[in-house]
């Protein structure tokens, strides 16, 4: 996907940025994580000091959880790979 805005505790950041966070937490947690889902768990679906689901706004303005579309990209490679 592209032109998507990630939103982590009500500021938004670059896809690049976002992928520099989510780096830095997976090197936080990389011994508990095991599975993609695992990444998702721990890594893409909330603040850790707020609580606050991490969010993706797409070019029509509409916002995801960033969980739910990380879930849905590793569903739809899963059956790809079929």
């Amino acid at each position: 996907m592209t032109g998507l805005v990630f939103v982590r505790n009500g500021a938004t950041a670059t896809s690049a940025e976002a992928a520099k966070h989510m780096r830095d937490k997976y090197a936080y947690f990389r011994r508990d994580i095991v599975t993609a889902e695992d990444f998702i768990r721990l890594c893409g679906t909330r603040s850790e000091l707020t609580l606050q689901p991490y969010r993706v706004r797409k070019q029509d303005g509409s916002e995801q959880f960033t969980a739910d579309l990380l879930g849905d990209e590793l569903r739809a490679l899963r059956l790809k790979a079929r």
